[in-house]
């Protein structure tokens, strides 16, 4: 099973906002953040904060909430939350977004 995008998270392809959040990881996540060194790399966004999701190559996955600061992050920034495959990762998406009020509730 893939990961289940719901709104307002969205999957982030090839191009420049990739890159951009990419670079964005990059700069904010450095030693001793728990995923400095894992090879992140960016999947997904949320349309209304500042959340991405990342993959790694052990087949994990995480919703890192960017700073978006003028320096480097630290080992609690950027909050990290980790998750173990793509189905435990898409449902703590579609909690957010149900309890942000994105889902109806049927």
């Amino acid at each position: 099973m893939g990961i289940e995008f719901v709104r307002p998270w969205a999957p982030v392809s090839e191009g420049k906002v990739a890159v951009a959040l990419q670079r964005r990881l990059e700069f904010e996540v450095t030693p001793p953040h728990p995923l400095w060194g894992r090879q992140a790399r960016v999947i997904g966004r949320s349309d209304a904060n500042d959340d991405v999701v990342v993959a790694m190559p052990d087949g994990g996955f995480a919703i890192v909430h960017l700073v978006w600061g003028a320096s480097p992050g630290d080992v609690r920034w950027p909050a990290t939350s980790f998750f173990s495959s793509a189905e435990e990762i898409s449902r703590a998406m579609a909690e957010w977004s149900r309890e942000a009020g994105y889902l109806d509730e049927k």
